[in-house]
């Protein structure tokens, strides 16, 4: 329970959360910290497995030690945490736009403002002054927010834009609202007015206020609301005792449910999924503030978040769905294009890493040339800042040279086209020159998608390992980065569908299959490319499912342990066969790794089960004699896998890989998608955090040693 002034908070029953209220007159950061004393009481299940988790979340993420909260976004199983913002101010209790574009949230120092902001961190702007928003019309034209004036809180609404406020509300309770109906004809708010705060609803114009709760206990919550069909209301409650737990009750406040039952543990500010199949919300239950989400019925609850010390809170669920026509966005890629990356440990600990990319192309109607950066600065405890970030347009004659040498100059101070999201602007230096380490070419066709966007491309381009030296507006480039320069001839179109809640996966090409491998020079069969003999050739066929899984786990002590492992089927074309491969590092705070288990090989083929969406890998490598271990103990390998979703991507072409002595060239297709992997490498488990891709690859491939 957030939005009202400290004083009164007593009135609403969250006193002993005032601590964090000081931070600002709306208190809309009072779930900062933990109460009571937490047990988790209640035995975790996971989401069962045919109930995808779909979209992403959006919360706030601080530490009560460093006084600093910031906006937050995930995928909604849990993965790939991105921060919003990044300020010395307190940002608080995101909620998303309905198209999934924008977010609004609360900044607050002495008082509160409200802030709208793009959901990548761009194009932030105030568009409340002394208020909070809470709540975003079905129809994205307005916003529901609390402002408190001469002591009480009332309910205002406005346009998006912050023009056309109106107040709904005018008594001297406290007033907050928590939800937009999915029909857009009424608010949910929760009040006071009745001795203890209850949830109420009413037309959007203020009138027709009708009470739903009627407890001697509180009934509240800041993402009280309705279930996307509307037949639903989730809230929190301490109608069970002084703690708050999750409910649902019908529309009309009937059928009241409780969903969660935790002595002495905060379960609140319940939000529904999109598809109303899932409920998250945020628990006290491992000692701080951490997201969780469960079925409707309160059974199989999850946890997502996991950071001892660190308050992660209030979340908010969107499908990412675009309710506006479907859009198009061409793009031709038309010369020259360079990018290096670059990773610096600090000796006294901690590290900097940095990626900078230059290319020609744009609009079919507007060709330009882009520039792109960033700049990170981490702690030993792997907390990392921004301190350069920034893209956008640079004049076509501040890139010169060609595709084995290329060179940037160009001045982001006053370029209105660039836009620069941290650190200063200033000049961009950087000179690329080919190694002759690698070389690679690729013609085809690429897709990727996830809900509600596809990128298609088709083209070819071709690319050479280099070396970078230059800066990045004062921050040197360091010699131990990775570069490549070269040519891009692809056109590439982006789709936005409209109200996309799934993924849309198809493959590209003609479905005849493979065909004869050709090299670049055309037309000439591979087996005849050089003058070798076919005892230095290596002829692969894929033939089925691949599934990959890659991992980080960071130790609070210093230290982190990351790991890497595949798994497909295919082989040298006259004895198909499953090969497996993995490698786990387990590395100290300064980065000085060694290898704990490495391996690889062929696998019993029956070892390997499942499809496209799922699949499952069991075995044992002690006594397999096709299975080489090269470091560590052998012994049972375990993974499960399942599509999640989040993305899906598709390739079909030709590609080819080259270092002096050595040329790998492959031609086919295959299609991937994001999944959840779970499971243990030899007894080392694999981390929650993981990134994992499940598919079907049938490309024939040779590996040529000259």
């Amino acid at each position: 329970m957030r939005n009202s002034a400290p004083v009164p908070v007593l009135l609403l029953g969250v006193a002993t959360r005032l601590t964090a209220l000081s931070l600002c007159a709306l208190a809309a950061c009072n779930d900062v910290g933990p109460s009571l004393p937490t047990a988790a009481s209640e035995p975790q299940a996971g989401i069962t497995s045919g109930d995808r988790l779909q979209g992403r979340i959006a919360f706030h993420r601080g530490a009560t030690f460093d006084g600093d909260f910031e906006i937050y976004m995930m995928n909604a199983d849990g993965s790939n945490v991105t921060q919003v913002t990044h300020n010395d101010v307190n940002e608080f209790d995101p909620i998303w736009s309905p198209n999934g574009r924008q977010l609004a949230f609360g900044r607050c120092q002495v008082t509160c403002d409200g802030v709208v902001i793009n959901a990548d961190g761009s194009g932030e702007r105030v568009v409340i002054n002394d208020g909070f928003p809470n709540a975003w019309s079905p129809d994205g034209k307005r916003i529901a927010f609390t402002r408190c004036l001469d002591g009480d809180c009332e309910v205002f609404v406005m346009n998006a834009d912050g023009s056309g406020v109106t107040q709904l509300t005018n008594n001297g309770f406290h007033d907050s609202p928590t939800a937009w109906s999915p029909d857009g004809k009424q608010l949910l708010f929760q009040s006071d007015r009745d001795g203890n705060t209850e949830l109420y609803v009413m037309n959007v114009d203020g009138s027709g206020i009708t009470r739903l709760t009627n407890n001697p206990a509180s009934d509240e919550g800041d993402r009280a609301g309705w279930s996307p069909d509307g037949k639903k209301i989730v809230f929190s409650s301490r109608r069970d005792g002084d703690d708050l737990d999750i409910f649902t009750m019908n529309s009309d406040g009937t059928g009241v449910t409780q969903l969660t039952k935790n002595d002495f543990v905060e379960d609140d500010d319940p939000a529904w999924s999109p598809d109303s199949k899932h409920i998250a919300f945020h628990s006290t239950r491992d000692g701080d503030e951490e997201i969780f989400v469960m079925n409707p019925d309160g059974t199989n609850q999850t946890q997502l978040t996991f950071n001892e010390g660190i308050f992660d809170a209030v979340p908010a669920w969107t499908s990412g769905a675009i309710n506006s026509p479907p859009t198009q966005f061409h793009f031709v890629a038309n010369g020259d294009f360079a990018s290096l990356n670059w990773f610096e440990p600090d000796p006294a600990g901690g590290f900097t890493f940095g990626s900078l990319s230059v290319s020609r192309g744009g609009p079919t109607n507007a060709p330009q040339t882009f520039l792109s950066y960033f700049v990170f600065q981490c702690d030993p405890f792997f907390s990392c800042n921004a301190i350069r970030d920034g893209s956008g347009q640079i004049p076509s004659g501040d890139v010169s040279g060609s595709r084995s040498s290329l060179r940037l100059r160009t001045n982001t101070t006053g370029n209105p086209n660039f836009f620069t999201f941290a650190g200063p602007t200033g000049v961009v230096s950087v000179d690329w020159r080919a190694n002759g380490l690698f070389t690679q070419s690729s013609s085809g066709t690429n897709q990727f998608s996830f809900p509600g966007f596809t990128h298609r491309s088709q083209g070819s381009f071709t690319s050479a390992s280099a070396n970078a030296t230059g800066s990045i507006v004062g921050v040197s480039i360091s010699p131990n980065g990775s570069g490549d320069v070269g040519t891009n001839h692809q056109t590439s179109i982006d789709i936005t569908r409209t109200n996309a809640v799934g993924v849309a996966a198809w493959r590209l090409g003609d479905g005849s299959g493979q065909s004869l491998l050709t090299s670049n020079g055309g037309g000439v069969p591979l087996s005849m490319v050089g003058n070798i003999s076919t005892a230095n050739q290596l002829h692969f066929t894929a033939n089925g499912e691949f599934a990959s899984v890659n991992w980080f786990e960071s130790d609070p002590a210093g230290g982190f342990i990351f790991g890497s492992l595949s798994v497909s089927r295919g082989g040298t074309t006259n004895a198909p066969q499953t090969f497996m491969g993995y490698s786990v590092f387990q590395c100290d705070p300064f980065f000085v790794c060694g290898t704990i288990l490495q391996g690889s090989g062929l696998i019993p083929n029956g070892d390997w089960s499942g499809s496209r969406t799922s699949a499952r890998l069991s075995t044992n490598t002690t006594g397999n004699p096709d299975f080489l271990t090269f470091v560590g103990p052998s012994g049972v390998v375990s993974v499960d896998w399942r599509a999640n979703g989040l993305f899906t991507a598709s390739s079909s072409g030709t590609n080819t890989f080259s270092f002096p002595g050595f040329t790998h060239r492959s031609q086919g297709n295959f299609t991937s998608a994001s999944a959840n992997a779970t499971g243990s490498v030899i007894g080392v488990p694999i981390s929650p955090g993981d990134s994992a891709s499940i598919g079907t690859n049938h490309q024939v491939s040779i590996d040529i040693t000259h």
